[in-house]
């Protein structure tokens, strides 16, 4: 084999190796673009279920506070019923 021969099966093996890396580097770069992005992707899907559950709990804790308060009023309205009564007095016919 002649050096010339050697010097070029070099410098292809260089440049398939060049090249190589650079496909590689490639690669990389274009999966962590992908990667960032689903990471993007996961954290808004996480703000959207956080804000669904923010809504759902806050419509349930209107109803039951709105229950509570529905209750408040009954017991409201039961003890000045139980205080009329307690404070009427006999009344001859």
């Amino acid at each position: 084999m002649s050096i010339l021969d050697k010097l070029s099966k070099g410098v292809g093996k260089a440049a398939d190796q060049a090249k190589f890396e650079a496909e590689k580097r490639l690669r990389i770069s274009r999966l962590n673009d992908e990667l960032s992005k689903l990471d993007r992707d996961l954290e808004q899907a996480a703000l959207a279920i956080g804000k669904k559950a923010i809504k759902l709990r806050v419509a349930e804790l209107e109803d039951l506070i709105q229950d509570a308060e529905t209750i408040e009023a009954q017991i409201a309205a039961k003890k000045a019923e139980l205080e009329k009564a307690k404070a009427e007095e006999f009344k001859e016919p």
